[in-house]
């Protein structure tokens, strides 16, 4: 491919939600995603229940991308290592990747891990004003457990990779990463 038909980088911008319908005709194509972003991340965000950000690039109108975050608590027997299920006995917080999606039209062109490393980065700033054992997300399906996976993600202790299995990113990562 000689550099005159290589097709134009995108220029993305990663912000907070704001627009009404912004997500009212997102389609990645993975229903139980689609069906959340058109329907509910609006309305949780301005609950504060979910922060949801949305990747916007120059010269498209709607969004290609997007991603929300909330906080969880989980179990202190689905940490990864027993150092950590010792050290946070009573079960300990997370910063939690509740959906992200990339428009169909734009998905294998690092949106997505775009995205990712936003919310990674929102992580590491949430730690340094409180301690969160990392970052967390409840992978879709086998496809995106691996893909996790290849990231750096670990799936927690008890979960299967067949059921939608909770995957952490422990914040001792996403230090040496920064």
């Amino acid at each position: 491919m000689t550099p005159a038909n290589q097709p134009k980088a995108l220029t993305l911008s990663v912000e907070k939600i704001g627009a009404e319908n912004a997500l009212s005709l997102f389609n990645c194509g993975q229903r139980p995603v689609d069906h959340w972003a058109r329907k509910s991340a609006l309305k949780l965000h301005k609950k504060g229940r979910h922060k949801v950000y949305l990747a916007s690039a120059e010269g498209y109108e709607s969004p290609i991308g997007f991603y929300s975050l909330s906080m969880a608590h989980r179990k202190a027997a689905k940490l990864l290592r027993q150092e950590d299920r010792d050290g946070w006995h009573m079960g300990a917080p997370f910063v939690f990747l509740d959906w992200l999606g990339v428009h169909k039209d734009h998905q294998n062109k690092g949106v997505g891990r775009i995205l990712l490393a936003d919310a990674i980065n929102r992580t590491m700033i949430v730690n340094d004003i409180v301690p969160v054992y990392g970052l967390a997300l409840s992978s879709l399906n086998k496809e995106t457990t691996n893909y996790y996976e290849k990231l750096g993600f670990r799936m927690a202790p008890g979960e299967s990779a067949d059921a939608n299995p909770l995957m952490i990113l422990p914040i001792f990562t996403i230090v040496e990463l920064f």
